[in-house]
């Protein structure tokens, strides 16, 4: 049985590419079961690092998924959305620029979030 949180599965359900992830948060943090924002976070970080794997009907169903998640998820989903999936997604775009185009599947709630991210941060959302 997966010691990943439900709410981060549904994220990326029934789309292949993200059992290594999870194997290697398990591993990292077992016997204990990786917190939801660091699971998160290695899901939007995989998933920017290498979006060209997936479909791109694939990462629109997970930026959809996020979006209901960060509009109407319990308060602990919503953080993780935003500080896990959303700003691992950014740090990744900070390093490769390339790989922005990612973000034209994200809803708006993500984006705004991210707009305000990078303002905090001082960087040009543009």
């Amino acid at each position: 049985m997966s010691k990943i949180a439900q709410s981060v599965r549904d994220v990326v359900a029934n789309i292949d590419g993200f059992d290594e992830t999870f194997r290697e948060l398990e591993a990292e943090w077992a016997p204990d079961a990786p917190p939801i924002v660091v699971s998160m976070s290695a899901v939007g970080r995989y998933l920017a690092e290498h979006a060209e794997r997936f479909e791109s009907s694939n990462i629109q169903r997970i930026f959809q998924r996020v979006e209901t998640k960060l509009v109407q998820g319990t308060e602990l989903e919503k953080d993780a959305v935003a500080t896990g999936f959303l700003e691992a997604i950014a740090s990744v775009i900070d390093r490769e620029p390339a790989r922005k185009s990612v973000l034209s599947h994200a809803g708006d709630a993500a984006r705004s979030y991210l707009q305000e991210w990078n303002k905090f941060w001082g960087i040009d959302s543009e």
